[in-house]
């Protein structure tokens, strides 16, 4: 009897609330675009007109946008990151008013999709469609009325490429997965100083093949350090120079229009020193080292301004001398202080799914 009356009482109470996903409280918009099509400031102030609302949930949403002229219109590249979760996403539309506007909305329901309704009233009817049918292409279909039930986590919407202004604006049939994009290559060229494997100061050339993902770089680095003299009092010594290559992964933090990449791996490499007074041959020896590196770069559409640190840990050197006077004795630790350029040689989206 009382089994049967449990099971009653269980099959009559209202079931439990499962608590919805947080929410981002803020957001941190980089916007990448040129002059024309309007500046971070103007994306962020049409946020806030279409948010009159008091702020809620917890933590960050962190979009990255990079706008790129192309025939006939602008394409935008669109990267979203909330705890742990990135997606990237890509826009074409005629005009950059456009752009802006999607981006303002999009950005909006991701940071308050309870008054998805409400923002999607407000905006442009153009807009408001080309969104709609974006969510019922990509995304579960939410939840009315109370919050009963587990909603599915944020996402940014993807924005489909928008169809010549001739062509109507068709809601996609069937739902689509989101396209798996490659990653950029880039190419840095970079000049500096070196203290610590040649007699200091010397100078330093480097240029890098860097693969980049939105949090992460895999760099495939090279190293010349410019050639050195050391003669003692009677003009004997040696001219040395030093050439390396090696790898590196790295992780990347992002502020805004800023790029903070954080490096670790090895290089290999050989030390030339061509004796200057004396009889002997010129001699070459190995040099292996660990490389940890800190940078700052301030990224635009296509190139980006590069400083960076490299200090590398020698595990094989070499020392010269002369007679009974060292020559040339490198120290235990290196550093490289560099100045240079980022050039994107690919966009990560520039050939994928598109025929030519």
């Amino acid at each position: 009897m009382l089994a049967a009356l449990a099971l009653a009482w269980i099959a009559l109470a209202e079931p439990p609330l499962i608590p919805a996903p947080p929410e981002p409280l803020d957001l941190a918009l980089t916007w990448r675009a040129p002059s024309s099509c309007g500046s971070a400031r103007d994306v962020e102030n049409r946020i806030a007109a279409l948010l009159p609302w008091a702020p809620t949930g917890d933590g960050q949403l962190q979009i990255d946008a990079a706008i790129e002229e192309i025939d006939g219109g602008f394409d935008l590249e669109l990267i979203s990151s909330f705890r742990g979760v990135t997606e990237e996403r890509e826009l074409r539309a005629p005009r950059c008013e456009e752009l802006i506007e999607a981006t303002a909305l999009l950005v909006a329901v991701a940071l308050e999709p309870r008054h998805r309704a409400e923002l999607l009233s407000s905006a442009a009817p153009e807009v408001a469609a080309r969104v709609t049918s974006t969510e019922e292409r990509m995304a579960p279909a939410a939840v009315e009325g109370p919050r009963a039930q587990p909603l599915p986590p944020l996402k940014l919407p993807v924005a489909r490429e928008l169809p010549d202004r001739s062509d109507p604006i068709v809601p996609s049939g069937a739902p689509q997965p989101p396209r798996m994009r490659p990653p950029a290559l880039l190419l840095r060229l970079a000049a500096g100083l070196e203290i610590g494997a040649l007699p200091p100061p010397s100078g330093a050339l480097a240029a890098a093949i860097v693969v980049r993902w939105p949090r992460a770089r895999f760099e495939l680095h090279g190293a010349y350090l410019t050639p050195r003299s050391h003669l003692d009092d009677q003009g004997k010594g040696a001219r040395y120079q030093l050439g390396a290559a090696g790898l590196r992964g790295c992780g990347l933090l992002r502020a805004r229009t800023l790029e903070f990449p954080l490096c670790f791996g090895g290089e290999a490499g050989a030390l030339r020193a061509r004796p200057r007074g004396l009889p002997t041959p010129v001699q070459h020896a190995p040099w292996v080292a660990a490389v940890g590196s800190a940078a700052i770069a301030r990224a635009w559409t296509r190139a980006a301004v590069w400083a960076g640190v490299d200090v590398l840990g020698r595990i094989v050197g070499t020392r010269f001398a002369v007679g009974t006077n060292t020559s040339l004795a490198q120290f235990p630790a290196e550093v490289r202080i560099l100045l240079g350029v980022e050039l994107r040689l690919t966009r990560a989206d520039k050939d994928h799914g598109r025929a030519r």
